[in-house]
């Protein structure tokens, strides 16, 4: 295993986990753990169903109070039909109260499926880019090692933000049982215009429960794009820097074979060293041999006349370090996947600010 494997590993369980998110997120309230825990939710809902009917007819007669305090208002006969009506609209609404709640969960779901379904279903949309793969080939045993305690930090951050992400996940399917069963003690206080907003607050907080999982969604689709673009997110591709010898010979990078090779840009052109007057810089083993590079095939590369030669580039001065490379490019990304914990985190709070909760 080498620091890419260690690498793509951590990126394929950062897509593992969000595929599972989304497997979560699209189950039915009703069937999730075999339906037991829809079952202990109605036991809770109709054991103070009949405290909601109270609470109905309690808000029904707040209102008729509400309007015998203005006599004109008490000599019409159609306000009191008007209480009596919504009285009995809050009854009906009461009972179907967990259909209706069902819907609202459904209907995001259907949203879900639409934008997230073809993004999240693909558990490796997360890739490492090519230059650092290209940067890892250039690694001695030093720097190989402190390139592992390196990927293993950004390891731990992702793990960090999976876990953080499916607990919120979990907590937002634990709240919507939560207000299904308690909706009892909140819908029937819809019978009355002076205390309505006890109940509209109470559907507009499990609207914004239920869209949660958009947003989470959302934000992961929007991560992954983003991070894609250019690798890293950054907009920036690093170049790397062959790195000298005491004798002045370049350190080249080994292919799959474990044999001498050159390093690549993003287009697949070779990238030779060069010396502060321009020319390529031939390696030399002990002897003092010109080192033969090889590409993946192990025909060998010949500087100005091998690969695509038209399209030779040369390591510029400012280059950096496959270290430095590597690590910049860990340190971004871990930021990347903090910043995405943040705003999922931060999403209920925006929401609630939006809907005036």
């Amino acid at each position: 295993m080498d620091v890419i494997d260690v690498l793509e590993a951590a990126l394929f369980f950062f897509g593992e986990k969000m595929k599972g998110l989304y497997d979560l997120l699209m189950i039915d309230p009703e069937v999730y753990q075999g339906g037991e825990v829809w079952k202990q939710t109605m036991t809770i809902f109709n054991s103070i169903l009949g405290i909601g009917f109270t609470i109905i007819m309690v808000s029904g007669y707040l209102g008729i109070i509400g309007s015998l305090e203005n006599i004109y208002m008490a000599k019409k006969p159609e306000i009191l039909l008007s209480i009596f009506g919504m009285v009995t609209i809050a009854g009906g609404i009461l009972s179907i109260t967990p259909k209706l709640l069902l819907l609202i969960v459904h209907i995001c779901q259907k949203v879900l499926k639409m934008i997230g379904g073809p993004t999240l279903e693909n558990a490796s949309f997360l890739k490492v880019p090519g230059y650092v793969v290209n940067a890892t080939k250039g690694l001695d045993t030093l720097q190989t090692v402190l390139a592992f305690v390196i990927v293993f930090v950004l390891f731990a951050v992702i793990g960090v933000s999976c876990i953080g992400i499916l607990i919120m996940a979990y907590g937002r399917m634990l709240k919507l049982y939560m207000y299904i069963a308690i909706s009892p003690l909140t819908i029937p206080w819809i019978a009355s215009r002076t205390t309505q907003s006890v109940a509209l607050n109470y559907i507009k907080t499990f609207i914004v429960t239920a869209a949660e999982g958009i947003v989470i969604v959302l934000a992961v689709i929007v991560f992954s794009i983003l991070f894609n673009v250019d690798g890293n997110g950054s907009g920036n591709t690093p170049k790397v820097k062959y790195t000298f010898d005491e004798q002045g010979n370049p350190v080249l990078p080994q292919n799959s074979k474990g044999e001498p090779t050159y390093y690549t840009d993003e287009q697949g052109n070779y990238v030779f060293p060069r010396d502060k007057d321009g020319n390529i810089v031939v390696a030399k083993d002990e002897d003092g041999n010109p080192i033969v590079a090889k590409d993946e095939d192990g025909n060998p590369i010949v500087p100005g006349l091998s690969g695509n030669t038209p399209n030779i580039k040369f390591v510029e001065e400012d280059g950096e370090s496959p270290l430095a490379v590597l690590a910049k490019y860990v340190l971004e990304t871990a930021l990347h996947f903090s910043v995405l914990f943040a705003v999922i985190k931060s999403s209920e709070t925006e929401f609630k600010k939006i809907f005036g909760i």
